[in-house]
C-alpha cells in the first residue's frame, strides 16, 4: 500500500510538472528545476528517475526492516 501512495502522488507530481510551461509558470522543485531551460523532456526524465529511485530505495531499505515506519 505504500507503494501505490507514493506511485500516486509521483504521478501527480509528474503531471503537474508536465502541464506546468513557462512563461506562465517555472517547476519550483530543485531536484529537477534547474533542467527547465533544456527543455520539458529532459526535465521529466529525471523526474521520473528519482521517482523510482526513491520508491526502489524505500523498499529496499525502508519497507523491509520497520514496515511500520513505510506504512
Amino acid at each position: 500500500m505504500p507503494t501505490l501512495v507514493y506511485a500516486a502522488a509521483a504521478a501527480a507530481d509528474v503531471g503537474t510538472s508536465f502541464l506546468c510551461t513557462p512563461p506562465l509558470c517555472h517547476e519550483l522543485n530543485p531536484a529537477i528545476g534547474w533542467l527547465e531551460p533544456r527543455g520539458q523532456d529532459d526535465m521529466l526524465s529525471v523526474g521520473y528517475a528519482l521517482d523510482a529511485t526513491g520508491v526502489r530505495a524505500s523498499n529496499r531499505w525502508v519497507g523491509r526492516r520497520t514496515p511500520k515506519l513505510a506504512k
